[in-house]
């Protein structure tokens, strides 16, 4: 589209009062107003956030559950684990089953099934949430699908989310190959402990990476609308990191990312790690 698309859009919505009041908002001048930007700001996906992250909970849990079964029968013959009597091949057999018993938990078809799901509700919003914010409700039908971007997506999280239970299989090992003069309740509480920070992980994937996909989906589509530049808007909060709270109401181009950390990587709002700001649209021309 070319620079003037939104205003054409805009032109032909036939927009209401409340539209033109929003419009007016959307220029420079009043996007400078700390209350106009958080008026403007695009609502954060967190319906994707949270199926996400219930879903990954719900394979860690099941996860914990099937594997300290195998490994408490595994143990069950002695109280102490002696590796120089531990025959290789029999701890192999444990780990191949409960690799298996991790994909079963979450098949590959299920898997999919819940990106292609999360991508299109993340898409949907992005779409209503551009064309609430310029006041043009119509503009959902110009603005296209991010199917590229969902593809690239999908194949990143199904590589992290296989990533979760392949680098525990091996602590796990390590701790029954390190058991020598334990009791089994040791290591049982070692193994749990691993758990913990493994289940931490996996609530921080799903949530960056619904974050991530969002902010690609917000800048693609803004620019399909002839939008070049943006305001920065954080969320405000004790949660922000400092550089981003620095950037706050800063306007920039969607070709020219600004520095979002001290060692100087650039990115657009939401594609730093864990970043819950959004990129509020600046009218062409203005």
């Amino acid at each position: 589209m070319s620079q003037h698309a939104v205003h054409t859009i805009l032109a032909t919505e036939r927009p209401t009062a409340r539209a033109r009041r929003r419009q007016g908002l959307l220029r420079p001048s009043a996007l400078s107003s700390r209350a106009a930007r958080l008026r403007l700001q695009p609502k954060e996906p967190r319906a994707a956030i949270l199926t996400y992250t219930r879903t990954l909970a719900r394979f860690m849990a099941g996860l914990e559950e099937a594997w300290l079964f195998e490994i408490e029968r595994f143990l069950s013959r002695q109280d102490v684990i002696d590796p120089a009597a531990l025959p290789a091949r029999t701890l192999r057999e444990l780990l191949n089953r409960m690799s298996l018993q991790a994909i079963q938990l979450l098949t590959p078809e299920e898997l999919e099934a819940l990106l292609l799901s999360l991508g299109h509700r993340v898409d949907v919003l992005s779409t209503v949430e551009i064309g609430r914010i310029l006041g043009a409700p119509r503009l959902v039908r110009t603005l296209g699908s991010t199917i590229g971007q969902q593809v690239a997506w999908r194949r990143a999280n199904v590589t992290l989310i296989e990533s979760i239970h392949r680098d525990l299989l091996p602590q796990v090992e390590t701790i029954l190959q390190e058991g020598q003069g334990l009791r089994v309740e040791v290591i049982r509480n070692q193994i749990l402990r691993r758990f913990d920070v493994t289940r931490s992980r996996a609530d921080l994937i799903a949530r960056d990476q619904v974050l991530k996909l969002y902010g690609q989906a917000n800048r693609t589509k803004q620019i399909n609308v002839g939008v070049t530049e943006y305001i920065w808007s954080t969320s405000k909060d004790e949660r922000v990191r400092e550089t981003h709270v620095d950037l706050e109401g800063t306007r920039h181009s969607w070709t020219n990312p600004p520095i979002v950390s001290k060692d100087g990587r650039r990115e657009h709002p939401g594609g730093d790690y864990q970043c819950r700001c959004v990129a509020i649209p600046v009218l062409p021309g203005e």
